[in-house]
């Protein structure tokens, strides 16, 4: 590993129950994957994730391994599962251009993590499902009055 790649220890990626390393390769953008305990590899995500934050880490489809939540500079976002080696985005989100994620967890009970994202131009904060998309609930008027969280 050298000066080029950015590490960031990773919750369970192989469901093993122990957290793993990622790491991305700057000169490219490469994700790659080892086991926390061995240091054996885990895998590789392509350059489908060029140029791309990663806004999560976070169990949004409920297989107990951690699946990846990326945003493009033009605000579109995707779910890469952590089992989607080289592939594709397993769960296209659309376009969150102008939103912030304020935070990810399970709001509703059913065991995978959610999203909750505000809109920056007027405060609107909304909650999302993991797994499919689907909303959850919104808020608007009253985080923009109270410019606070309650």
């Amino acid at each position: 590993m050298t000066a080029e790649h950015k590490i960031r220890q990773a919750p369970d990626l192989d469901g093993d129950g122990g957290d793993d390393m990622l790491f991305r390769r700057t000169s490219d953008g490469f994700v790659y994957a080892l086991n926390g305990d061995d240091k054996s590899y885990l895998g590789t995500w392509g350059t489908h994730i060029q140029g791309e934050e990663l806004l999560a880490l976070a169990d949004f489809d409920s297989d107990d391994r951690v699946d990846m939540l990326w945003q493009r500079s033009n605000g579109a976002t995707f779910i890469q599962d952590s089992e989607t080696k080289g592939g594709g985005a397993s769960l296209w989100m659309g376009n969150y251009s102008g939103q912030e994620l304020l935070a990810v967890t399970d709001m509703d009970g059913d065991g995978g993590d959610d999203m909750l994202f505000r809109r920056t131009s007027d405060g609107f904060v909304y909650a999302r499902k993991g797994d499919d998309k689907s909303y959850l609930g919104t808020w608007g008027s009253t985080f923009r009055e109270k410019n606070s969280w309650p």
